[in-house]
């Protein structure tokens, strides 16, 4: 897949699971995903996805991105992300993107490497409290990201990122 996405266009990006809850079924496996113009896989309230095997390379703004903090047991493994580029299209942090940015650590992220991002390879940001449209779902108010605990970061590789492999 090339060319996708849609820049400065909320909820356009490659491939985009949004607000599904529980997709036990489900995977986004061994896909070439490259020149995106908006990410190349969004989670946003999203349980038990498998993303699996695939390559991503030249894409604007977080590659990997697990979007509102309340995404849960999802399994992130064996993907490679190249090229990982700032956008000033979506979030703020977009301008300094991760090849793989997680907001809750309560997923599986296994053998993924993040190479060549203009500024960070993997980026946990765990806000205290969760955010965006998933913040008005019941129960999200007892929801706290910050307070979880890291389910399982194993075997993960980062290198020549602008400025950290891991923050």
């Amino acid at each position: 897949m090339r060319f996708a996405g849609q820049a400065f266009r909320l909820g356009r990006y490659a491939i985009h699971f949004h607000m599904v809850g529980e997709v036990r079924n489900s995977y986004v496996r061994a896909n070439s995903i490259h020149h995106t113009f908006n990410r190349a896989v969004a989670i946003h309230g999203v349980h038990y996805l498998r993303v699996t095997d695939n390559v991503v390379y030249e894409t604007m703004g977080h590659a990997f991105f697990l979007e509102d903090g309340q995404e849960t047991k999802n399994v992130i493994s064996g993907n490679l992300g190249v090229n990982t580029r700032e956008s000033f299209a979506m979030l703020g942090s977009d301008t300094t993107p991760a090849t793989f940015w997680i907001v809750n650590m309560d997923n599986t992220v296994t053998r993924n490497v993040a190479a060549g991002s203009s500024h960070y390879g993997f980026w946990y940001f765990m806000e205290p409290e969760v955010r965006g449209a998933s913040a008005a779902l019941p129960g999200m108010e007892k929801v706290c990201p910050q307070g979880v605990p890291l389910k399982l970061f194993s075997d993960n590789e980062a290198h020549s990122n602008g400025r950290y492999g891991l923050k």
